[in-house]
């Protein structure tokens, strides 16, 4: 279904709407009841719509076992065009976790403590439900055991720790950091010593082959999204603090049975959701808090104690870029733009940015400033090979006074080229990830300073 008709299909709901509502004036608003409840209904779902999407993607299409760990094995290039704003700092292994026949257990080598790592644990409701790695502070082999919500016996022996998932299902994201390509080997033998064990709790059964519904992202704009939910729920428990909701949800059909028996209410929920992404894609503009042109997204992501109850938030966030870290594992920052308002251009203009002692980013694990080129939002390939500056950048050279200064161009720099970004002829963005960030960073309270530009002259060009 292209955009053009499902745009069509918008239009005709919300002319069926409109008659409908004229048609019950007397009657309770029914229809506008039930579009008040699809578009809130939406907005809950709309993470775990997104979250569906790579399961499905994931599991379904790509042929993906659960109870499985795959690697990314190799650090990214500007070769690789497959996710928009790659990670060039560390190693990717994921998992679907699928604990319907009891609890899974992950094994965890000895990594050690000089070595950033995380382990993000997501459930279907896209919240982050805990994390492993550098921030425990601790080295040594542990295993981790994640149960469902419906199981109550006792774990087996051995375990460290039990992650308890309102969920059945629980995806598993392990980043491991390399420090430079002679590091990628070191990294590999610690991805391969991930091991998941799962079954053993209930003899070896597992689980029944689950029948995924479609993923059609177009449909799941309309009341189709319903179906899709109604799946999801077979393997979630309801929060207390949510069963209000879904109370009202069972009134377009989440949960249970229709409650209205008015004829197709298909417009009106299409209706419903339509307003609800108008509302989610508008709030998805302004929710990036800047300084000095830089933009975050500090809200949205996280647990479901550390969200609470802001579900437009998390509907925005998740519009922007799913699996979003809690803030206490990591802040990251965008930069379109430089002093002069204009976007950034390695064809108009160099860049410096420059940090004094003072306003190098505090963090526990780490920091880096990645390039993109603009549109595709994907590496920039360079003669020297490199996507990201930070502080384990080899070489890099640090003033007498503590400051950093970080060149981004496009032609290489006289002298200090270890500090060089390189940059496309043409337009970019700048990322600056902050990993396990201090209190400042997390508090808002740290701000990165402006770029400062260099207007590129003729001559400059032809040297």
């Amino acid at each position: 279904m292209n955009s053009l008709v499902l745009q069509l299909k918008r239009t005709v709901a919300t002319a069926i709407l409109s008659v409908l509502f004229a048609a019950s004036a007397g009657s309770g608003e029914l229809p506008q009841v039930l579009a008040d409840v699809a578009e809130e209904a939406f907005i809950y779902s709309y993470p775990m719509l997104q979250n569906y999407q790579t399961l499905y993607r994931m599991v379904v299409k790509g042929g993906r076992n659960t109870n499985q760990f795959y690697h990314r094995s190799e650090l990214l290039d500007a070769s690789f065009t497959t996710i928009v704003a790659p990670n060039n700092d560390t190693l990717y292994s994921s998992a679907w976790l699928d604990l319907r026949a009891g609890p899974v257990e992950i094994e965890v080598p000895d990594i050690p403590l000089d070595r950033y790592w995380s382990m993000q644990f997501i459930d279907l409701y896209a919240n982050n439900i805990s994390y492993l790695g550098s921030r425990d502070a601790r080295s040594g082999r542990r295993v981790v055991a994640i149960v469902g919500p419906t199981f109550s016996g006792a774990v087996g022996d051995g375990v460290d720790q039990v992650i308890r998932s309102e969920t059945e299902l629980v995806f598993v994201i392990a980043r491991i950091l390399v420090q430079d390509k002679n590091d990628v080997t070191a990294v590999n033998e610690l991805q391969n010593s991930l091991v998941v064990r799962a079954g053993e709790y209930h003899l070896g059964a597992k689980p029944t082959p689950l029948a995924f519904p479609m993923y059609d992202p177009d449909s799941l704009a309309t009341s189709e999204f319903v179906d899709v939910i109604n799946f999801l729920l077979t393997l979630i428990s309801i929060h207390s603090d949510d069963q209000e909701k879904f109370d009202r949800f069972s009134r377009i059909g989440i949960g249970l049975k229709l409650k209205v028996e008015s004829g197709d209410i298909d417009p009106i929920v299409s209706a419903g959701v339509q307003s609800a992404m108008d509302k989610i894609s508008s709030l998805a503009k302004e929710m990036k808090r800047g300084c000095n042109g830089w933009s975050a997204i500090s809200d949205g992501f996280g647990s479901r104690k550390e969200i609470g109850g802001r579900y437009l938030q998390k509907a925005a966030a998740a519009n922007i870029g799913l699996y979003g870290h809690s803030r206490s594992e990591n802040i990251s920052f965008t930069k379109l733009k430089g002093r002069s308002g204009e976007r950034l251009d390695g064809s108009k203009s160099n860049y410096r940015l420059r940090f004094s002692k003072e306003e190098l980013p505090v963090v526990e694990g780490f920091w880096s400033l990645t390039l993109y080129r603009l549109p595709e939002v994907l590496f920039y390939k360079n003669e020297i090979e490199r996507y990201s500056i930070g502080d384990r950048s080899p070489d890099i050279e640090y003033g007498e006074d503590g400051s950093l200064e970080i060149l981004v161009q496009h032609l290489p720099p006289s002298g200090r080229a270890v500090n060089w970004l390189p940059a496309p002829s043409g337009p970019f963005v700048l990322g600056l990830r902050s990993y396990l960030p201090g209190e400042s960073i997390q508090k808002e309270l740290w701000c990165a300073p402006e770029l400062e530009e260099i207007k590129v002259t003729q001559q400059d060009k032809s040297a």
